[in-house]
This record gives C-alpha cells, structure tokens and sequence, in this order.
C-alpha cells in the first residue's frame, strides 16, 4: 500500500483558490477533460482519502466521482454520507491508515489533509503537477513549517500548455499516530 498525492499547484505554490476551488480551474486555457496523468493516476488507486471540505461539494455532482473505490473522510465533525456509497469517516490519520484496503491510495485533498498525512510521515508519493500560473494568494499546498523531508526525484512530463508534472518519492516515510485534522 502507498499514499500517494496527485495535485495541482501554481508557480506560486498554492493548491486551491481563497475559495477553496482547485488551481487548475484558474488556467487561462483549461479545458474540462484534460487530465495530466490523472485518469492514469486514478485508475492505479483502490481508495481515495480527502478532508470533509474536498468531500461535501463533490456531493452535488451528477455523477458519483469515485466509482469503484473506497472513499475514506478525515474529519472530527459531523459528515453527511451517502447511504449508497463506500465512505468510511475517520477522525485521525490513524485510523484511515488502519481501514485502508489493500492497494494504492490516491490522497486528494485538501491542502490540510495533505498537510495532516505529511506532516504523520504517511505519504510515499508526490505527483504534482505544476501549473504556469501565479495566483498572489489562495491556499498554500504545504504550510510553513520546520518539518524537512527528502524525497527521490522519479520522472516528469512536460505538457505543450506549459504544464509540468512533477514526480517524487518520499525518500523516508516516518509515520506517527499522533496526527489529526479537523477539515
């Protein structure tokens, strides 16, 4: 089993807008459809792990966006699941780690949850794709911090829009239980 971590992010370091919505939304040229390696990516995964705010705005899609996988909330509030969906909501990353199937994990999101597997030493792989874009401002995808890990440069793919994703290893996993987030 990995964790392993596939996002966008700006030149400027930052995951999500001030309202919470993807970077990737933000591209001058974005064209809905267009993955950079994602539909790969997922398919690779049996469980995805997001934070509740990743989580409760995907609930209004049409579609169910996680079809055939094992869906896994980190939160210490109240979340509202679908009686018909394989959701399983964890308060500590502990406890994810604990329910985790078998197989790879695509960790989602967002920036707090990411922070919250990072900083417990839980995550194997960083995949990100790194957007030719400077937002000023927006939701950082890794806070400020003294928490300095190696990691093992694997590949890159480089996009004709510019795009560049961006592929490590976590040279040295270091799990700890104590970590919990509350998004």
């Amino acid at each position: 089993m990995a964790i392993r971590v596939h996002t966008s992010m700006t030149l400027d370091g930052f995951s999500a807008d001030t309202n919470g919505w993807p970077v990737l939304l933000h591209m001058p040229e974005f064209r809905s459809g267009v993955s950079y390696g994602h539909e790969e990516f997922f398919a690779q995964c049996t469980a995805v792990i997001m934070g509740r705010r990743t989580f409760e705005p995907a609930l209004g899609a049409s579609d169910w966006p996680w079809p055939g996988k094992k869906v896994f909330v980190l939160s210490t509030g109240q979340v509202d699941v679908p009686a018909d969906q394989d959701v399983t909501v964890c308060a500590t990353v502990a406890d994810v780690l604990a329910a985790l199937p078998a197989g790879d994990a695509q960790l989602l999101g967002g920036p707090s949850t990411i922070a919250a597997f990072h900083q417990a030493g839980a995550v194997d792989r960083f995949e990100i794709v790194l957007l030719p874009l400077l937002m000023g401002k927006g939701m950082p995808l890794f806070p400020l911090g003294d928490d300095t890990r190696p990691l093992s440069f694997d590949e890159q793919v480089v996009y004709p829009d510019g795009t560049i994703k961006l592929c490590y290893d976590v040279a040295i996993r270091q799990f700890s239980s104590a970590s919990t987030a509350t998004e």
